[in-house]
């Protein structure tokens, strides 16, 4: 990697400088992402269940693992699977030839998958053919991953299955945000729907992924059968050694969404209850070897879905949605106190740079006791009262895009290969994102 190969006076700063920044985010790190929960100081990276830019989820990969995040999630896709275990693997190359020692642990791969349809598993699409020439293109100025490009940079693309020039000319960097399908004069731009297919991702990245996001709502299926039911089921029989379940839904008002939870945990009870209940890991030597651990329970209030890049904003909708689920009491929430809870609560929606600190305006995060690993019996009472962790997905790639802006480097463009200066500065951008929640 060119910071360690060169042997300027500045690259020796910049390593210099580089060393600090990782021996910081190491120390902040907890001893694994289940830790990172209990003591409410859980980050979660999201590229995105729709976003599928090789390039863009292997770096934001690589500058989130050296920055501290405890999970990945990302788009059900070998592909982009095989993208984030790169980034991840040249991170923990780099913190060793610079630490001389490796990271305390890898964060957790999810993939985020769909019980029915949702926001989060579209693509934008329109025929570029309608569009006038004196078109002001609010689509293209407002599309915050650059995949819609100028008229005159489509390149003459490749016409569409429905007989058409799909306008779209990256939909691989489309994630479904739908801001230009409200901005569209014409009302051109349509959002397509589209439903992963469980059984395929789980015999395809089965022993690569240690958890699954399960992306949901109230709403019945066609059979009246309970879509999250059924694929919850197919987990339990496809997928039982997965460390942690995460379910994202919506806010449904106050009533629903706690009616919501609770009826979402039953159905967890029924799919991942008693160890006894579930399968086996298989045979060893003729005996039978014991069911793996129940995975945790992650629940992630959806506030304002895929708008942490607008503004300050967008934090209020998820930290009023934190409240809500709170308050309603419909869970028992895990603490470092109550080791069976396997609860736990994660922010999304709308997460940015002010978030951490709403939370803490709110008494909304983990006392500093618990942090350290100091709590008590006293603070029993108090033990539902904080979130345990935050995802930011907009609002990081949005950081890391700015500064690989900034430096020219293009979407293409590989991290482990900048320059020593603008990798310094990717990395201070990421650990700009975990540190408020991680440094407490």
């Amino acid at each position: 990697m060119p910071l360690l190969c060169a042997s300027t006076q500045q690259n020796s700063r910049d390593l210099t400088d580089l060393r600090s920044l990782l021996t910081e985010a190491v120390e902040l790190m907890s001893d694994d992402p289940k830790s990172a929960l209990s003591e409410g100081r859980w980050v979660k990276l999201i590229c995105g269940a729709s976003y599928q830019d090789l390039p863009r989820v292997k770096a934001l990969c690589f500058a989130y693992t050296l920055a501290g995040v405890d999970c990945i999630d990302m788009s059900a896709s070998q592909a982009v699977v095989t993208a984030a275990e790169e980034g991840v693997g040249a991170a923990m190359l780099l913190a060793e030839q610079v630490l001389g020692k490796a990271l305390p642990r890898r964060p957790w791969l999810m993939v985020s998958i769909n019980d029915q349809q949702d926001l989060h598993f579209r693509k934008a699409a329109f025929d570029a053919t309608r569009c006038p020439h004196d078109c002001p293109r609010p689509c293209e100025s407002i599309c915050p991953t650059q995949a819609i490009p100028p008229l005159d940079k489509l390149e003459t693309p490749l016409p569409s299955a429905r007989g058409r020039q799909e306008g779209v000319a990256s939909p691989e960097r489309c994630y479904g945000c739908g801001r230009c399908v409200s901005v569209c004069p014409l009302g051109l731009i349509e959002a397509v729907p589209y439903q992963v297919e469980a059984a395929d991702v789980l015999t395809s990245l089965a022993g690569r992924i240690d958890a699954l996001e399960i992306h949901t709502n109230v709403s019945a299926s066609s059979t009246g059968r309970d879509p999250f039911e059924d694929l919850c089921r197919r987990i339990r029989r496809q997928a039982s050694g997965l460390r942690a379940v995460s379910v994202s839904f919506p806010f449904m008002g106050t009533a629903g969404t706690a009616a919501f939870l609770k009826s979402r945990n039953a159905v967890f009870g029924r799919c991942f209850g008693q160890d006894d209940e579930r399968p086996s890991t298989g045979v060893l030597a003729g005996i039978e070897d014991s069911p793996p651990p129940r995975p945790l329970h992650i629940w992630q209030t959806d506030g304002r879905p895929m708008s942490g890049d607008i503004g300050r904003g967008t934090t209020l909708s998820a930290v009023k949605f934190a409240q809500v689920v709170l308050q309603s009491q419909a869970l028992p929430w895990a603490s470092s106190l109550v080791s069976e809870d396997e609860h736990f609560l994660q922010l999304a929606g709308g997460t940015n740079a002010y978030t951490a600190e709403k939370l803490a305006d709110e008494g909304l995060l983990s006392p500093a006791s618990v942090v350290r690993g100091q709590s008590d019996a006293t603070q029993e009472k108090d033990r539902s009262a904080w979130v345990h962790g935050l995802a930011f997905g907009g609002f990081a790639r949005m950081e890391v895009d700015r500064i690989m802006s900034q430096w020219g480097l293009g979407p293409e463009a590989s991290l482990m290969e900048a320059p020593p200066d603008a990798l310094l500065a990717v990395l201070r951008a990421a650990f700009g994102v975990v540190r408020p929640i991680k440094k407490r």
